[in-house]
């Protein structure tokens, strides 16, 4: 055995004691022990090494649970998302009818409120269905003379009419049928 003097031993043993201090410190120790594993990483220090294990470990079996509950999360977002979409499109759907039957529009004139409720960006179809009978009122009725007739009397309805084929079709439908029947084969008869 070497010797070694009484002055190194002191050092030594004082080393000892210092490192024993670090490695068992509340404070310290975990610090000491993870500089003394990232120089000696082969070295088995159990109060690291163990919950390394036990960490990845854990690790290995929360990934898919986590994805898992990551998913589910998407899922319900995107359907919260598509209930508020919904609910937001059936309340325009709703406004944009009532604004339809109230104005008495037709769906052509209809598309044209929706269009010029995107271009003015304007989220009341009320207020832009008003804007569009405004700007587009219906037409006037035809006064005064034309070509149509002003009053049509087919068959006599209104009753005055003295004409004798009138007054057969309303007393016997069938004898005017009749005559009417041998008057178109009589002009047929003739032409040849």
């Amino acid at each position: 055995m070497p010797e070694i003097s009484e002055a190194q031993l002191q050092i030594l043993s004082n080393a000892k004691d210092l490192l024993e201090r670090l490695w068992s410190s509340p404070e310290h120790g975990k610090a000491v022990k993870k500089a003394v594993k990232s120089l000696y990483p082969d070295r088995s220090i159990p109060e690291l090494d163990i919950p390394a294990a036990a960490e990845a470990d854990l690790q290995g079996i929360m990934k898919p649970v986590v994805e898992r509950v990551e998913g589910a999360l998407g899922r319900i977002e995107k359907w919260e998302t598509q209930q508020r979409e919904s609910s937001e499109d059936k309340a325009l759907r709703d406004q944009l009818s009532a604004a339809q039957n109230k104005f008495k529009l037709t769906d052509s004139a209809m598309e044209k409120v929706v269009a010029r409720m995107k271009e003015k960006n304007n989220p009341d179809a009320e207020s832009v269905a008003a804007w569009y009978v405004n700007q587009n009122p219906p037409a006037r009725p035809i006064t005064g003379p034309s070509f149509s007739p002003q009053s049509m009397n087919l068959f006599d309805v209104k009753g005055g009419n003295n004409d004798p084929d009138v007054q057969l079709l309303h007393n016997d439908p069938i004898s005017f049928f009749d005559k009417e029947v041998q008057a178109v084969l009589d002009e047929f008869s003739n032409a040849a």
